[in-house]
């Protein structure tokens, strides 16, 4: 368990309660403050983890090297100031992408992390305002010709968009648009470049909407322009 302090817990899964239930509070389990929060719940298998900061900081380590032996946890992010660990990730690629809250997303090659047992890291990416929101790793091509795996890019894009971090705009069936703009607003589709972009929403009246059908809500409501250049 990856908390808020940066500190790794560990919980044996023989002693965890059985059957249905509310269950039982971690802290009865181990020493997690009342004021930090859980980041990442993690099986223990072989392999490695990325752990970052709201400061924007973050590092790799094994995850043997993380298993706490006492109830305390075992510190391996150090937190700086006022920040706090905010996202956790297992290794399966060799790309990085961070997205802050002021949704700005960086993509960089993981080797540029150092793997570490304990410390405040490097810095993923600077902020002005705001702080680091969440990280993913994914894997980029493998070699000149090889195709890029959509799926795990597109799992990464949905990650962020279910953080709230992201839209989907769906313009057909078969495309789909990440806009970083999470406001209501409407989007031109340029059909000549295949191109999305950000259309003016005080200019935009929906009067009415039909009522959806019976045992139905509206979930959302998507307005896309379709544009063509003149002459």
């Amino acid at each position: 368990l990856f908390a808020g302090n940066g500190r790794f817990y560990t919980l044996a899964a023989d002693k965890l309660p059985r059957g249905r239930g509310f269950g039982e509070p971690v802290s009865l389990m181990v020493d997690l403050p009342s004021d930090v929060s859980i980041v990442k719940l993690l099986r223990v298998v072989p392999g490695k983890v990325l752990v970052a900061a709201s400061s924007g900081h973050g590092l790799v380590v094994d995850i043997d090297a993380a298993v706490a032996q006492t109830r305390s946890g075992k510190q391996i992010l150090n937190v700086p100031g006022d920040a706090r660990a905010v996202a956790c990730c297992m290794v399966n690629g060799d790309m990085v992408a961070s997205v802050g809250v002021n949704r700005k997303l960086l993509v960089f090659p993981l080797n540029e992390v150092p793997e570490m047992t304990r410390g405040k890291g490097v810095i993923l990416q600077r902020f002005k305002d705001g702080g680091l929101a969440d990280i993913a790793v994914f894997d980029a091509a493998k070699g000149q010709g090889d195709a890029v795996s959509l799926a795990t890019v597109y799992n990464t894009l949905r990650a962020f968009c279910d953080a709230g971090l992201m839209q989907e705009v769906t313009v057909d069936g078969s495309k789909s648009y990440f806009d970083t703009n999470t406001h209501d607003h409407p989007h031109f589709f340029w059909e000549d470049e295949a191109r999305l972009s950000d259309a003016p929403s005080d200019q935009l009246v929906i009067a009415q909407l039909p009522d959806a059908p019976e045992g139905a809500e509206i979930a959302s409501v998507d307005v896309v322009i379709r544009l063509r250049r003149k002459g």
